[in-house]
């Protein structure tokens, strides 16, 4: 399987073991739309994310992608995604794509 089919196949992005997973009304992964193609996300509100970061290591590509302070400060469902400092970052997710998937 390409690479670019991902989406299309739904393969999953790591599911955290964070708060968000543990707090029934926040927002986990599931929640964003993830375009692997493009190396976009959408919050639940609709926002892009601002970075997609790859790091390839031994047949697994961790990926980080990150929002902007500015827009998730702003945002009034904010606490149900982040409990980060308003003032210092916004919504970072943590995903992995296997290369498994994508042979």
């Amino acid at each position: 399987m390409k690479r670019r089919s991902l989406a299309r196949h739904g393969v999953p992005a790591r599911r955290p073991s964070n708060w968000q997973r543990r707090t029934p009304e926040a927002f986990t992964h599931d929640d964003f739309q993830i375009d692997w193609d493009k190396k976009d996300v959408r919050c639940p509100q609709g926002y892009l994310n601002s970075a997609w970061t790859e790091v390839p290591r031994r047949g697994t590509t961790f990926i980080t992608v990150k929002f902007r302070y500015q827009t998730c400060g702003r945002c009034p469902v904010r606490h149900r995604c982040t409990n980060a400092d308003t003032l210092k970052r916004g919504r970072t997710l943590h995903l992995v794509l296997r290369i498994d998937f994508v042979r």
